[in-house]
């Protein structure tokens, strides 16, 4: 969680979502395997990633499924944890309640107060400092609209309910700032 030198997409990250996985957000709290395969994934969704890169969630999913074998988890539960991990791509519909769970999750910092909001996104930036400040808008940009061009950014109840308004105030504001 430290290399490449990461700014967002880190430990705190990581504990930030692990603190949302409580049982009121799980789809099926007493589910003991279903919520233990979410918090595990949550743990290892961004073990591996480089702003360079478009396969970061297929790395860490393998990377959680060799710990999860080394482990001894059953194979249904790692195939869970690669799904779930593969998830946090945020590409089309969730396939099931834990899937749209951890997607949810992953996605409530864009809700975060606008201050807390700005400092994420000043540590984005951060993890693209390679990228010219053109080239970063550009993907700060199209990233704001397509979210905002969805029905929906959050899938289960319990964050859109909580979420979607306060994350959707956030990235109009960004997009404000963004484009010229």
């Amino acid at each position: 969680y430290h290399h490449p030198p990461r700014g967002y997409h880190n430990l705190d990250h990581v504990r930030a979502c692990l603190d949302l996985c409580d049982p009121g957000v799980l789809p099926d709290p007493g589910d003991a395997e279903a919520a233990g395969a979410t918090r595990f994934a949550m743990f290892l969704h961004d073990c591996v990633y480089d702003s360079r890169r478009q396969d970061n969630e297929a790395r860490s999913a393998g990377i959680a499924a060799m710990l999860a074998r080394d482990l001894g988890l059953p194979a249904a539960a790692i195939e869970t944890i690669r799904r779930l991990i593969m998830a946090t791509t945020h590409k089309g519909e969730p396939a099931d309640a834990l899937d749209a769970c951890i997607r949810d999750v992953d996605l409530a910092s864009l809700a975060a107060d606008p201050v807390v909001f700005d400092s994420n996104t000043r540590a984005i930036r951060r993890e693209y400092a390679w990228a010219s400040d053109e080239r970063w808008r550009a993907g700060r940009v199209a990233f704001f609209r397509d979210m905002l061009a969805r029905p929906r950014i959050y899938f289960t109840p319990v964050f859109r309910d909580r979420f979607e308004a306060a994350a959707r105030k956030n990235m109009e504001r960004a997009l404000k700032e963004l484009e010229p």
